[in-house]
């Protein structure tokens, strides 16, 4: 998958769900720019991403190969600099880009709150917040989530559940600078550990 990106109609389509997309379709579409979905095992990779999934997705013209057009480094520009502080329109686009933690976005952070440094949490701190976040803003479609998180012995277990645990919240009512603050601390105490 390192060699697609999200387009803009496919940031939209996550954003605005203007375009209508299975379960499938709109996992891959979140993952596809994810640095983590870049570590997973290929079978895990292949069943993610099937060939047919990604033909789907670029067939909607929400993902397309990366390549050294000008084309393509013209969009990439253009994702750079959309304004992020619109919070209305772009909350699910402000979230996915605080997954991606581009540099521009924490200057965007920055400027409209105090640097707060994230807490550093231990294995048992980062298992409780993502199974307490599930909990409280997805209830009991996420059981089997919050399962899988509390059986997880290796810091591996917890970022394959941390995926679903990002698309699972995103799908929710949480507000996204709460995701966007949780996200970042676990991430951080991932890090260390």
């Amino acid at each position: 998958m390192a060699g697609f990106y999200r387009t803009n109609l496919g940031r939209v389509a996550l954003q605005q769900r203007n375009i209508v997309l299975n379960a499938k379709q709109r996992r891959l579409l979140l993952l596809i720019d994810h640095e983590d979905f870049q570590n997973l095992n290929s079978e895990f990779k292949k069943r993610i991403a099937s060939p047919e999934l990604i033909q789907q997705l670029i067939d909607l013209k929400l993902i397309a190969p990366i390549a050294s057009t000008e084309a393509s480094t013209g969009e990439e520009i253009i994702l750079n600099t959309l304004p992020i502080n619109k919070m209305e329109g772009n909350q699910k686009e402000s979230v996915v880009n605080s997954i991606e933690q581009t540099p521009y976005l924490e200057g965007e952070i920055q400027l409209s709150q105090p640097a707060i440094p994230p807490q550093t949490l231990s294995f048992e701190e980062i298992q409780l917040l993502m199974m307490k976040t599930l909990s409280g803003y997805c209830g009991l479609m996420t059981k089997p989530l919050v399962q899988k998180i509390e059986k997880s012995t290796t810091i591996q277990d917890l970022k394959l559940c941390q995926m679903q645990w990002i698309t699972s919240l995103q799908e929710s009512r949480i507000p996204p600078q709460e995701l966007a603050n949780a996200l970042r601390t676990i991430n951080y105490s991932i890090q260390l550990l």
